[in-house]
């Protein structure tokens, strides 16, 4: 790093003048409604957030390079309007803010993520202005009293390193690469680049000409195919119309054949061979229609039997099918869903009465096998989704028995007359097999008028009442906005009975997937380190296990684990088996969960 030439008072000036534009980014974010869900379960506006993360992040830059003095102390506390974590203007730091700090460096950078997003739908370059805000903060505090240090530069890096991925993916590659970090430490360049963004500015345009172009070849194509379809559908038409008629040809001659048919005596009922006989039209004997009657009732019974028989054969083949029970016992080896294990055998029950029915000729049941999951993520909702699908083809509902994956992004278009189009092609490699369709409710909570999303859900219900013979919808997300979901189209609450609420684990199911990992993987863990890991789970507060994120958390901890385990084991010059296979404390403790 070069001589700075910044005077304390300069560089508190640059860093409010980087926070004010942090503000401005929030203020958006607010105003389009990206902190509605999180803010729901923070229960803290945006802006609170903002100067906790900004404090916790200083307060962090200070203790890491050893830099706790007044300037630095006024700087920090000077930089915005309140002190959220209650730090001293003068002192030693208090243990618990420091803990509160480390804490909140912890969590991932919700601000950033949400510019992130922002970014990649509305085409905007919040997440590397943002990001870059956040590093001139933390180069100004480090550049206080003319000052050279390592250290800052070391944390700096780091945390560039750590928080890069939350920018937008492009703007990452072409803007605040690491040309980028390297001119920012070595010449104290507190101001992006225009340069960069006009140049990835000038490629977002190119792309957009080449999608431009791209989306008039769909129509054209789309537009023949349409053609040529319903050229198909009208051949059809006439070829059923044809086979209608020669259809209602034969009913009619095979009706004057029955009419002209002979009636066997064996044929009449009981009722009626008593009334031909007193009418003296049946020249039999009472003990020759006796005998018949017998005779009919055995050949009934026979019949009634076969028919039994027939159905037994049915329900052995479901109850015996090795393929189906393999499936079965894969959903039950699932650790908890207990009562999405009861909702599955319950409807595979259905299905099974059902066809006991039809082998009676019974009228048939008019079975809905559309679901609605709802649960926080993490719960297992796809992975049950998917053997869902391949149960549904072992019980002949479903000829393939594949599972289609989308959201949002996958069914709407945008612009008009694309997004049915859209939903029916992910329909078609949906048939014979279940579409499932993550946070269903995105289709429906959107509030500008230029918005797709409800016509993706009228095409949707319309495949749905058309291909109801082999194909299967699961909507998922969470309850509160399915509720808004199905409420949105009239047609939708009638398509969906079964619904199927995926509870967050408790802390003994966790630990017990953390087991299932570790046997998996030919691990032990010793009892200190498991009992850590159970400790740390019951510490988080709601919000947290909300963010942590159920199985799928616990199985990104245990990647870390195994990481950590990996780093200690490299350092020994011969490691045994037994080595190899455990996990220690010391593995679990450089894990931080949150």
């Amino acid at each position: 790093m070069i001589q700075p030439e910044f005077s304390n008072e300069q560089l508190l000036e640059i860093a409010k003048e980087s926070y004010e534009n942090m503000l401005l980014f929030c203020q958006t974010l607010d105003a389009e409604n990206y902190w509605k869900e999180p803010g729901y379960f923070l229960h803290q506006n945006i802006y609170e957030l903002l100067d906790m993360y900004l404090q916790a992040l200083l307060l962090n830059q200070m203790v890491y390079c050893g830099e706790n003095g007044i300037e630095q102390r006024k700087f920090m506390l000077g930089l915005v309007s309140k002190n959220p974590l209650g730090c001293p203007e003068e002192g030693e730091l208090p243990d618990e803010v420091i803990v509160m700090a480390n804490k909140l460096l912890r969590t991932p950078p919700i601000i950033l993520q949400l510019c992130g997003v922002r970014d990649g739908k509305e085409n905007s370059f919040f997440s590397s202005y943002f990001f870059d805000s956040l590093l001139n903060i933390l180069l100004a505090i480090s550049l206080l009293d003319h000052k050279q240090s390592v250290y800052a530069d070391k944390f700096i890096t780091e945390f560039y390193e750590k928080n890069i991925y939350f920018v937008n993916e492009d703007q990452r590659m072409k803007v605040v690469n690491s040309r980028y970090l390297f001119l920012k430490l070595s010449s104290e360049k507190f101001y992006l680049e225009k340069a960069p963004v006009q140049r990835l500015q000038e490629y977002r345009e190119q792309k957009k000409e080449q999608e431009k172009a791209e989306r008039k070849k769909i129509e054209e194509s789309a537009k023949e195919k349409n053609s040529k379809k319903r050229e198909e559908v009208k051949e059809k038409n006439e070829k059923e119309q044809i086979q209608e008629k020669e259809q209602i040809k034969e009913k009619s001659i095979e009706k004057e054949a029955e009419k002209s048919k002979k009636r066997s005596i064996f044929e009449y009922t009981d009722e009626e061979l008593k009334k031909l006989q007193q009418m003296g039209e049946l020249k039999i004997a009472t003990p020759a229609i006796d005998r018949i009657k017998r005779e009919r009732q055995e050949a009934e019974k026979r019949l009634q039997e076969e028919r039994l028989e027939q159905i037994k054969k049915e329900i052995n083949k479901i109850n015996h099918a090795q393929k189906l029970q393999e499936l079965l016992d894969e959903l039950n080896e699932l650790v908890g869903l207990q009562d999405v294990k009861s909702e599955i055998q319950s409807l595979i029950n259905l299905i099974k009465v059902k066809k006991m029915r039809e082998s009676y000729d019974m009228p048939s049941m008019d079975v809905s096998y559309h679901m609605v999951f709802t649960g926080n993520p993490g719960t297992g909702k796809t992975t049950v989704a998917r053997l869902v699908a391949k149960i549904y083809k072992e019980l002949g509902i479903l000829s393939k028995g594949q599972l289609v994956e989308v959201d949002r992004s996958g069914l709407v278009a945008g612009y008009v007359g694309q997004t049915a189009i859209k939903v029916q092609e992910v329909a078609e490699k949906a048939m014979g097999g279940i579409l499932f369709i993550d946070e269903a409710y995105a289709l429906s909570n959107r509030k500008d008028a230029n918005d797709f999303g409800g016509e993706a859900i009228d095409t949707l219900v319309k495949i749905m009442e058309d291909h109801r013979e082999d194909f299967v919808v699961i909507v998922a997300g969470y309850k509160k906005e399915m509720d808004g979901f199905l409420k949105a189209n009239t047609g939708l609450i009638s398509r969906f009975n079964k619904f199927i609420n995926f509870k967050d684990y408790t802390t003994e199911e966790l630990m017990l997937i953390l087991d299932c990992l570790l046997a998996k993987s030919n691990l032990c863990m010793t009892r200190e380190a498991r009992e850590k890991v159970k400790e740390e789970i019951e510490k988080m507060d709601v919000e947290q296990k909300f963010l942590f994120g159920n199985g799928r958390g616990m199985r990104n901890l245990f990647e870390s684990i195994l990481r950590e385990q990996a780093n200690r084991i490299v350092n020994l010059d011969f490691p045994t088996q037994e080595q190899l296979m455990q996990i220690e404390l010391q593995d679990v403790v450089e894990v931080t969960i949150f």
